[in-house]
């Protein structure tokens, strides 16, 4: 569904569960693309090195509504805190040029 999605200029995310060990993957959008958060995005967990979710292109329009949240579940890589064994993805990358990112609020990151 999502590499559908990319061929649009504007990319509504919703109530959306990502698979463990999966990228919420919107790299190589067309540019000026608006991608809006509009509910809470979850992921499975596993241990991995990330990201969870990867974002880049040009002059794009990264925004969420008031109520959207990345939720990163992080309480379950936070045994040992610092000094844990665990491997913990990288939570957000975002390589871009020209854009905006406003109001994203992440919960929980790893």
């Amino acid at each position: 569904q999502l590499a559908e999605a990319k061929k649009y200029q504007k990319i509504v995310i919703r109530d959306l569960q990502v698979p463990a060990g999966v990228t919420l993957d919107l790299s190589n959008l067309r540019e000026g693309t608006t991608v809006e958060f509009a509910g809470r995005v979850t992921f499975g967990y596993k241990e991995w090195r990330g990201p969870l979710v990867k974002i880049s292109g040009k002059r794009l329009n990264i925004m969420a509504h008031p109520n959207a949240r990345l939720d990163g579940g992080g309480n379950r890589w936070w045994k040992g805190g610092r000094n844990t064994k665990l491997q913990k993805p990288r939570f957000f990358e975002a390589i871009v040029d020209d854009s905006t990112i406003t109001g994203l609020y992440f919960k929980n990151t790893p």
